[in-house]
């Protein structure tokens, strides 16, 4: 039964459910047990300040000396002649705005709450009053009591309890693999455990302790071969299946090219590229004649691909022929012969083939709309100077570098000046830190003069190559010219050396065998 208890001034109201309990024949003072009820009284207490009271299935307040009851969506006078009656009971009832009226709970006929004295102990109200629980009756009574919980609640095995922050019910508890397991099982949602990847802890202790083993069997070998004199030799490698990355392909048609063979291996994965030679690792095997025999193998990169080609490779139709695809097994035929084993590789040579395949499965975000490459730092002059002129004057090229650099400097930083002394076009190179400096040079340089020539400006493409080699006949006139510039600057070594050295050629050393007497001019002699 549900009873509505508004304010007197008809502006707040608060509802109570009484879980269908005859009030008549309860105590007057009992509250709702539910979130419902246990809502309202609380709502009834804050809203209203004659701390409204349940009586008899009524909401009963007491306004100055008069007591008010709701009737008819509306407060009303209580008659005089049940006056005294209300006026008992509602001293005796318990008050919506009492802190311990949500806690109390209809528990078997008859309403509980805790001790308000010891929180661990239980009082309910019999015969209009609140009485301790006896001892024997406290363990029972308890459960009772804390399954009526509203806040609380047992759904398939799982505790759960109501979160008013998130407004749902969330496990009580935290959450643990043991929690995971036991809902799991009770939503029919099943795993098996050993089937799932290994970790990256895991799998690098299998691999470890596998070296380990294997590096004690070689180490044993080599001692049962010096116990008996005998030198070790080197021997069949077999290569486990955590680590065959081949696959076998037969039933190709004979007519295959090796664009084709892998166009369409690539379908299943990245084939990988030999560290020595950079060439994709794959083999067609072929007749004496050189025809192709319509088998062959393949290497690829990730382990994941060979099952891929396998799955999906495997009876594909190619050009009229059925192809079948396998893990591949290598098997010795014949005896060893260690001149054709493949030398290793070095720790620098594996570190860069490792970094190579690295970057293949790297992703890379798409370039911005306003990307410029950095290419467009670097602006290429030509007709700077011309070919005679270069190799006229030996010293052009150093002082066409000082000469380009201070003329770019109003346009930014400059970072680099090359000049290309054997370029036809007289090309010069001209690098920026950023693009808009390089655009400015070029818009201002392009079609302008410089060294009474008229030169070119554009922003490099990123691939043409400007270096030209110089030719035997270039080298020579080259040559030349240094051995004249140099030999002129000898020669005026020499003159100012000669010119040094000719003054003390009239003085004389004197030599230790005749001392330097001084001489003093007689009179009349000066």
């Amino acid at each position: 039964m549900s009873t509505t208890a508004p304010s007197d001034d008809n502006a707040a109201s608060a509802s109570a459910t009484s879980n269908n309990v005859d009030m008549e024949t309860q105590s007057s003072n009992a509250t709702s047990s539910s979130d419902t009820g246990n809502a309202s009284a609380s709502t009834v207490a804050a809203t209203s300040g004659n701390e409204p009271r349940l009586i008899e299935g009524r909401w009963v307040c007491q306004k100055g000396d008069a007591f008010l009851e709701y009737i008819d969506d509306q407060w009303k006078p209580v008659e005089a002649e049940r006056l005294p009656e209300v006026s008992a009971k509602y001293m005796l009832a318990v008050p919506a705005s009492n802190n311990d009226a949500s806690t109390n709970r209809l528990v078997d006929g008859v309403w509980v709450r805790p001790d308000p004295q010891n929180a661990k102990l239980l009082i309910r109200y019999v015969d209009e009053a609140w009485s301790a629980v006896p001892e024997e009756e406290l363990p029972a009574l308890r459960e009772k009591y804390e399954a009526l919980d509203p806040f609380r609640r047992t759904l398939n095995g799982v505790k759960l309890v109501w979160n008013p922050a998130v407004q749902q019910w969330l496990p009580d508890g935290d959450v643990n693999e043991d929690f995971i397991a036991h809902y799991q099982s009770c939503y029919g949602v099943s795993y098996d455990y050993s089937k799932l990847p290994e970790s990256e802890k895991e799998r690098k202790l299998k691999e470890a302790e596998a070296k380990t083993k294997a590096k004690l069997e070689r180490k044993k070998v080599a001692e049962e071969a010096a116990a008996s004199g005998q030198k070790a030799e080197a021997g069949w490698t077999e290569i486990g299946e955590d680590k065959n990355t081949n696959v076998y392909v037969s039933g190709l048609p004979t007519s295959i090219t090796e664009e084709e063979f892998i166009e369409f291996m690539s379908k299943a994965g990245v084939i990988m590229k030999d560290p020595r030679t950079n060439k994709r690792k794959f083999k067609l095997y072929k007749n004496p004649d050189g025809s192709y025999k319509g088998d062959g193998i393949c290497c690829y990169v990730m382990m994941e691909s060979v099952a891929l080609a396998c799955d999906i490779l495997d009876g594909w139709d190619l050009n009229g022929s059925k192809v079948h695809v396998e893990r591949a097994k290598f098997e010795m035929k014949g005896s060893f012969d260690p001149s054709k084993k493949k030398r290793k590789l070095t720790a620098d040579q594996k570190k860069k083939f490792l970094e190579s395949q690295k970057k293949t499965f790297e992703w890379v975000p798409d370039k911005p709309r306003n990307y410029r490459p950095v290419s467009d730092c670097t602006v290429i002059l030509k007709n700077v100077f011309g070919r005679d002129e270069m190799l006229a004057d030996v010293t052009l090229a150093l002082d066409l570098k000082t000469q380009v650099q201070e003329a770019c400097t109003r346009f930014g930083t400059v970072k680099k000046v090359v000049v290309y002394e054997n370029h036809p076009d007289g090309v010069v190179s001209v690098t920026f830190p950023v693009v808009e400096e390089s655009d400015y040079c070029v818009k201002l340089m392009d079609r302008g003069i410089f060294r009474h020539r008229e030169i070119s400006a554009a922003l490099w493409d990123g691939k043409t190559k400007y270096k030209v080699e110089e030719s035997e006949a270039d080298q020579k006139a080259r040559d030349a010219g240094w051995e004249a510039f140099l030999g002129h600057e000898d020669d005026e070594d020499d003159d100012h050396e000669s010119d040094d050295e000719a003054p003390s050629a009239k003085k004389p050393k004197p030599s230790d065998e005749e001392p330097i007497e001084s001489t003093t001019p007689a009179d009349g002699q000066e």
